[in-house]
Parts: C-alpha cells; structure tokens; sequence
C-alpha cells in the first residue's frame, strides 16, 4: 500500500490585526483645536474640535467609527463638540503626559470608565468617572464623577486586556515608590480586583520624574515606562492574567526621554525625547545587554518629541508640538528602514502640541494566524513568509500544540509529520494554548491517490 505523507512545518507565528478602519481609534482630537480622522484609511485633518491641551488627551469612536466623545481630563465633549452633560470638573490636568483613558464597561456597550491622572504627582492622583451613552438623548452624560483610585501617582495610564479576552487592566505608576498599581475593570465595575507590584525604579524626587508615557506592547506582554526627571526609559513584563509587573531593567539613558510606543509587531520599541532625538531598540536582539546594545537614533531633529502612538493603519505618528505631525510608515522595520518622515502629516494650520490621544492597547492586539497555502500537486507553500517574533516578545511564555490529522491520529508536537494510509480530504486542526490564549486553526488536506507526498509549510 502507498502511504501518503504530509509533513506539517508550523512556525509559531503573531500576525498583527490592527484594530479595523473605522473603529474605536477612528477620530483623533489634541492640542490646541487640532485632530485627525482615519475613516479614509489614512490621516486626514479635522477642524472640527473644541479641545485645547498641552499634554494628555484621549478619544473614543463606535466600531463603525462614529465619533463618541473626547477629553483632555478636565472636561468631556461629545460628538457634536459641545460640553457633554455634567462633563466638567473631572481631575486631570492638561499638563499631564497621559491625563486621560477612556475604557468601555465589559459586555454593557453603553457604559464608559474615563480615568484620569493628575499632573505633578499631585493630589488627585488616578480617578475616574461614569459616561453613559444611553442618556441625553445619545450624546451620553457623566452620572459618576472622580471616583478616587490612587494618590499620589506619575503621570501615567495605559490599559491592557486580561487574559479572559474580556476584562481589562488600568494600569498606573505609583509616585515616589517603585510600585504599579493594576485596577481590574469587569462587568462588575472598577477595581473588583487591585494588584500591586514592584518592578523598575524608584520614581521621586522632582516632580518631573513623574513625566513621561507608559505603554503596553499589543500583546500585552510588556510595558515601557519613560521616567522624564529620572532621563531613563524601562523595559518590564506584564502577566495580563494577574495585572502585575515584574523584571523591569533600564535600556537606556537618554536625558528628557517623554514618549514611548511598541512597533504593531511588538518586536521595535520608539522613544522620544526633549532634545528631539527619536530612538528605537529592537527587543529581540537577545539578553539584556543586547537590548540595551541595539539602541539606535532615527533622527535627531532639535526639538522636543512629545507622545508616540499606534495609528489604526498600522503607522506610528508622533507629536511635535507644531502644526504638522511625524510619522514612522513602516515601524516594524528595525533601522532606518522605518521611514520615519518629519513633520509630514499638515494638521491645517491648527497646533499639535505634546500630547497623541491614548488608547488602550488591544485596539491593536495580536492574534494568531497561519496563512492560507497554495497546494499543487505536489507542494504547499506560502509567499512572503512572516517573521517568528513571538519567543523574544512573549519571552518565558510555553504554549502547547494539540493536533487532529482527521483520520482519528493526533499528536502534542510544534512541527508534526504524519502519515496518511489512504488518500482523501482531510480536516486537520491545531489548537495552540498558551497562559492567555486559546486558538484552533482548521486545514482541509487534500490527500490525492497515486503515492504523492503533499508537504504543507505554515510558515
């Protein structure tokens, strides 16, 4: 009898599924009367909005990318850019890096957590307030309002999706400590579980060490905290099934570091600082030294870079406090290949100032895929092969592989080889389980008769 063989060569791959254009990212507003919208699929300006902040602001869409509402942390407008009802007073300040996220209610579409961070390390510390959309008359109104979380704490919000891929962790720095505090937000509300870790340096002294963006990679899996008074940036890893921080060490020290953003892979960290030096470290270059050894300057342009931000088409863009943005076209190339182009997005004359809206990170989350093959009589095989990122960015991760040939054989292996006795078509199926993932790829295999070896290369 001729056996059949059909060798299953799977890399472990992360492809990055950007949030969809339109969707919660869609429309941005910050600075002084400045924003864009992407509804086009790329940045165009707007001259539409109200706001006016020197730092911190956030926004949030519909996922067909209807505008909701905006904020600077002090007040809220909605979609018709009038002062949403009860949206004043909230205790941010326009002068903090990241003064406002805005996070939905899980499983209630119409309920809205805004959080806000005071400036300075000052008194009001992480709050947050209750939008809900349902009331006057769509536009939503504040029905809660600065609801004390922490004090005193950096300037600093990020928020990540825990593993249950519903939840999400809020995430700050604790001032004058080297403590993050992660507030779980469910169905239930905000903080049914707080988590305290210890992870990096201490941040105290002048207040400007308070300065400065924390973000989350779109994997979840790490965070980069910019220290702006301490002039360091840091690496750490998160476990988005727990909420805490841990291993953080400094990658570098560059004076004034402000801003920060993972690459949509995950594997390229951007820094930017006061000096207008923007930065880039490639995360899988190997240890610790060897991280600290990749750091590169893209461009040294002699004016202050503000915040760094994740674009939903897959760009990363960059303030710099002028009436034109930066962009970084192709971010996951290491080097400067990157395409970083100053000043080249015009906002319409209107100033862009510091601060880039701050979203949470799963807008951009990474998903696992393998690509469809192309079989032919004797082949499968795929074009433009996606680099294996996620040992280094998931680093101490172990994921297991649970494998159905369709002929009632399985096998527990990354890379299995099977053996068909009888040609057919075939439904073969892997399930890849990691601590906060569970996914299952479905293949049909056509087995021809003849003795033809069908080789399939999910690479």
């Amino acid at each position: 009898m001729r056996k059949h063989i059909i060798s299953l060569f799977f890399l472990f791959i992360t492809n990055i599924v950007l949030g969809q254009i339109p969707g919660p990212t869609t429309n941005w507003y910050f600075g002084t009367n400045a924003g864009v919208t992407f509804n086009s699929g790329s940045p165009v300006a707007l001259t539409n909005g109200v706001l006016t902040t020197t730092e911190g602001v956030a926004t949030v869409s519909d996922n067909s990318g209807n505008l909701l509402f905006y904020t600077n942390g002090v007040s809220i407008w909605n979609r018709n850019h009038l002062v949403m009802t009860n949206g004043t007073g909230l205790l941010g300040d326009i002068s903090s890096t990241q003064s406002a996220i805005i996070v939905q209610k899980p499983n209630q579409s119409n309920i809205y957590y805004v959080f806000t961070s005071d400036n300075d390390a000052g008194p009001d510390g992480v709050r947050y307030s209750i939008v809900d959309m349902t009331l006057s008359a769509g536009l939503g109104a504040v029905t809660s309002k600065n609801i004390l979380l922490k004090t005193p704490s950096c300037e600093k919000l990020c928020a990540v999706r825990h593993c249950n891929n519903q939840d999400v962790w809020v995430l700050s720095h604790d001032w004058n400590t080297n403590v993050f505090t992660s507030w779980l937000v469910d169905n239930i509300g905000v903080a049914s579980i707080t988590s305290w870790s210890i992870s990096g340096s201490v941040v105290s002294g002048v207040t400007q060490s308070a300065y400065g963006q924390l973000k989350a990679s779109p994997n979840g899996r790490k965070l980069a905290a910019c220290h702006y008074g301490l002039n360091r940036i840091e690496l750490h890893d998160f476990d988005p099934s727990t909420g805490y921080v841990s291993g953080g060490f400094t990658i570098s020290n560059d004076v004034g570091i402000y801003g920060c953003e993972f690459s949509p892979d995950g594997r390229i960290l951007y820094g930017g600082t006061n000096q207008g030096m923007l930065l880039q470290w490639d995360l899988c270059a190997g240890t610790q030294a060897q991280i600290q050894a990749s750091r590169r300057v893209i461009s040294n342009a002699g004016a202050f870079i503000g915040s760094i931000q994740r674009g939903p088409d897959g760009k990363v863009y960059v303030a710099r406090n002028n009436t034109s943005l930066a962009v970084i076209n192709n971010p996951n190339v290491y080097g400067v290949g990157c395409n970083y182009l100053d000043l080249s997005i015009p906002l319409a004359g209107r100033a862009g100032r510091f601060g880039l809206p701050n979203f949470a990170s799963f807008y951009t989350q990474e998903q696992f895929v393998i690509p469809n093959p192309v079989i032919n009589c004797t082949t499968a095989s795929f074009t433009n092969p996606i680099p294996n990122y996620t040992n280094c960015i998931t680093q101490n991760v172990q994921y297991t592989y649970s494998w159905n040939f369709g002929d009632g054989t399985t096998s527990t292996q990354q890379n299995p080889t099977h053996v068909y006795l009888l040609s057919g078509v075939y439904n073969v199926s892997v399930t890849i389980t990691g601590p906060c993932t569970s996914t299952t790829i479905n293949k049909v295999v056509n087995i021809p008769p003849g003795g033809i070896t069908v080789s399939v290369y999910t690479n």
